[in-house]
């Protein structure tokens, strides 16, 4: 089903981009939670097309990225646990789905 609009698409396309990031991400155990909440929040928005609220998750997810590296003696990284990286991959068809032409285009706007 097309999206509505061509900013609509837009949110879309940023929130494939960034989840993408997130598969390669390397954070604590803490982070891995604050990231799931995240994703929760970003498949609430994506489920009820509230491409507002897909935006505003999506940036957070963005800017909440971790380090690269980690200071001597902090708290050890690692990629997302199994349960996170499935809800990633979830979240990735889901939105891949909605990635093609939106109405706009169809109407030839």
């Amino acid at each position: 089903m097309p999206l509505p609009h061509h900013d609509d698409r837009l949110a879309v396309d940023e929130a494939l981009d960034t989840l993408a990031d997130v598969l390669e991400w390397r954070t604590t155990a803490a982070g891995w939670i604050t990231t799931t909440r995240l994703l929760d929040d970003l498949a609430a928005a994506h489920a009820a097309r509230d491409y507002a609220s897909l935006r505003a998750t999506t940036s957070i997810l963005e800017n909440s990225s971790p380090n690269r590296t980690t200071p001597i003696g902090g708290e050890p990284t690692g990629p997302p646990p199994a349960p996170t990286r499935d809800r990633l991959n979830q979240l990735i068809h889901s939105l891949e789905q909605e990635s093609g032409p939106t109405e706009d285009d169809e109407a030839g706007r």
